[in-house]
């Protein structure tokens, strides 16, 4: 199974376009196929943007999201190691993405990553599934 982080953005996305690459991560995401690494500080920020009036969502898919990545939050022990150059709300996703050894950080702010290419594996969703489909057949 493929371990993963996965930015807010592409979660947000998935709802807004489930036909998308986001919406197909999240169909991986159900299916098991691939497992979501979510902290709590990660679990938070979805549930807060998941609630902005601007995105209008209905309150059963919040509950459906949250509900199905409260069973896959894992406790961050705090270790932090130097990183600059990455927006300080970001910084959790890296952190997440090391200490419990994801594959990759999928994210559809790959600039805001740069800085840590060399640290952690960031790709967007399209990316993430190009390569999935290419290594699953």
């Amino acid at each position: 199974m493929i371990r993963v982080v996965i930015d807010t953005n592409v979660i947000i996305s998935a709802f807004i376009n489930p036909a998308g690459a986001p919406g197909r991560i999240k169909e991986l995401m159900y299916s098991g196929t691939i497992i979501p690494v979510i902290t709590p500080n990660i679990f938070s920020e979805i549930n807060r943007v998941l609630n902005y009036t601007k995105f209008n969502f209905a309150a059963a898919e919040k509950w459906e999201i949250l509900k199905f990545l409260s069973g896959h939050v894992e406790v961050y022990n705090g270790i932090k190691f130097t990183i600059n150059n990455v927006p300080k709300d970001d910084l959790k996703f890296v952190y997440a993405t090391k200490q419990f050894d994801a594959d990759c950080l999928v994210t559809g702010n790959i600039k805001h990553f740069t800085a840590v290419s060399n640290v952690i594996k960031v790709i967007t969703p399209a990316e993430f599934i190009k390569h999935y489909e290419a290594t699953a057949t």
